[in-house]
């Protein structure tokens, strides 16, 4: 629930209000979360009955219920509590095997993990003074499959740094995290721009940004994208998301507005359809629910080099399109439909019903 609530609704404090402390200060691309503990997004009605429907519906394995059990069994790590937060970021140097590292801060039981670790024959690691367990390892042991035979080099490794904070990260960048972590050594830290995104936003819990100077050149891009900042919050009595693209340039950034803005102003021919063709209680409903949806993002803006995107929508409204969208992919699941979904500009029309 934690993570679907983060990723349908981007926002926040100024950025500098997020935790960074241990994501390099290079990182090509960086996320951060918040605790939603004290905010309608969790604690509301509507959030409280959307938890319990996500906890004994036959859809608890699509949003990974499954996997949270095993590690909350294994680790006393509660992935749904909204008391828990998330910083990770990737190196800037990127290369085909992603080079990352993720911070969790949350309640967990040391001894329970390092218990289950070494009944399980999870590798040990070892960095920095502090002693870990190699992710793929752990991974396997939480899935019950049984450990690849082939082993990576330097694989990454979960590292218990204090009593409610986890590293992973390679062991061979793990000494430049904990010095960050403990302030010795720079963190990430957003650019000075980026609080035009997060001020939109109220109370922030998600922050996601993009360098593309810090990521490997392209010869033949002409696109001119530069990167982009986004953030999710809630703001009164509403869940607001900002998103900021920047390009090199405001003629670079002219032609991907123009299309934004096409785009948007296609939505509502694209989810309305094909208006001769006969539409069944259960199409409408889909339509209607799409249309609401929709209804809540707002004009695309062009401002110089940057396109900025921007949605609000009633926390009761969304968590309640939340059920509405569950409960018709659940009722396709049951009948063999295709899924429930927003329709894009290439997909085909759907086949007139006879």
């Amino acid at each position: 629930m934690r993570l679907l609530a983060s990723f349908l609704t981007l926002a926040a404090l100024p950025a500098a209000a997020f935790n960074f402390k241990g994501v390099p200060a290079d990182a090509a691309m960086v996320f951060a979360t918040e605790s939603t503990a004290d905010l309608a997004i969790s604690k509301s009605p509507a959030a409280q009955a959307l938890k319990a429907r996500f906890q004994k519906s036959q859809m608890s394995d699509l949003a990974g219920l499954d996997i949270q059990k095993e590690i909350k069994d294994a680790t006393g790590l509660d992935l749904s509590s909204p008391d828990i937060s998330f910083a990770g970021g990737m190196y800037g140097a990127l290369a085909a095997t992603p080079d990352f590292v993720l911070i969790i801060h949350g309640q967990y039981d040391r001894s329970r993990l390092d218990s289950f670790c070494a009944a399980q024959g999870v590798k040990a690691a070892q960095a920095a003074g502090f002693k870990g367990w190699e992710l793929p390892d752990l991974v396997n042991a939480l899935g019950k499959s049984p450990t690849a035979q082939k082993r990576e080099v330097d694989p990454p490794a979960v590292f218990p740094y204090d009593a409610r904070t986890l590293v992973l990260v390679k062991p061979s960048r793990a000494a430049g995290v904990f010095a960050s972590l403990k302030g010795s050594a720079p963190s990430y830290q957003p650019r000075s721009d980026a609080s035009a995104t997060t001020a939109a936003v109220g109370k922030g819990y998600l922050y996601l940004s993009a360098d593309k100077s810090l990521m490997p050149a392209e010869p033949n891009d002409q696109s001119g994208f530069n990167g982009l900042a986004a953030a999710m919050g809630e703001k009164g009595d509403s869940q607001v998301m900002k998103l900021e693209v920047r390009f090199t340039a405001p003629d670079k950034a002219a032609p991907f507005a123009m299309q934004a803005q096409g785009m948007m102003a296609m939505l509502p021919l694209m989810v309305a359809g094909d208006p001769t063709a006969p539409k069944s209680p259960a199409d409408q409903a889909k339509a209607k629910l799409v249309s609401d949806f929709v209804s809540g993002i707002g004009p695309v803006e062009h401002k110089g080099d940057r396109v900025v995107f921007s949605a609000n929508w009633s926390t009761e409204r969304l968590l309640t399109m939340v059920n509405q969208m569950l409960d018709q992919a659940e009722q396709d699941l049951k009948s063999g439909a295709a899924s429930f979904s927003i329709p894009g500009p290439d997909d085909p029309p759907a086949p007139k019903r006879k």
